[in-house]
């Protein structure tokens, strides 16, 4: 059955919380979510990814960081954003909300006019499953210096 096989891979990758360090130290008290800059550390590990990876972060009626899951690796230029996979993850979680994510391994976070469209496909996806999706992040490593840096498409008004 391919929803059991999808629900297990999602069950065990929510699992890997567990193993995630955030400025070297492990994930172990949930983080709340306020901003953008509060799901950063969070979201570090994709960063510097040499493929783009598109990430469901699920929080709690509180705001709190409870897991993620993976919904799509791509190329170095893209990655598939399926409203149905994101509106499944969020669904299969018990997320009271979601936040998107994906790295753009050039490190040029700015958002092109591809992810805008995907982000208002994914916000209606969201919404038709009654699961709100409160941000889009972007994640790069600047080449220059190495640091972190993210683009909010929240904060870009593209999502209310």
């Amino acid at each position: 059955d391919p929803l059991y096989v999808y629900r297990r891979e999602l069950v065990t990758t929510w699992e890997l919380r567990d193993r995630i360090e955030i400025g070297g130290e492990p994930f172990l008290q949930p983080i709340r979510v306020r901003g953008p800059e509060d799901v950063l550390p969070y979201l570090r590990p994709w960063a510097g990814l040499a493929e783009e990876h598109l990430v469901v972060v699920a929080l709690d009626n509180r705001m709190r960081i409870t897991g993620h899951a993976v919904v799509s690796v791509g190329t170095a230029a893209s990655t598939p954003a399926s409203g149905r996979s994101v509106a499944r993850a969020a669904v299969m979680s018990g997320a009271a909300a979601i936040i998107v994510a994906h790295n753009h391994p050039s490190g040029e976070v700015e958002p092109s006019p591809d992810d805008i469209e995907a982000t208002r496909r994914l916000a209606a996806a969201c919404t038709a499953v009654e699961v709100p999706l409160l941000d889009h992040i972007i994640v790069g490593v600047d080449p220059q210096g190495g640091a972190c840096r993210y683009a909010s498409l929240k904060s870009k008004g593209v999502l209310p």
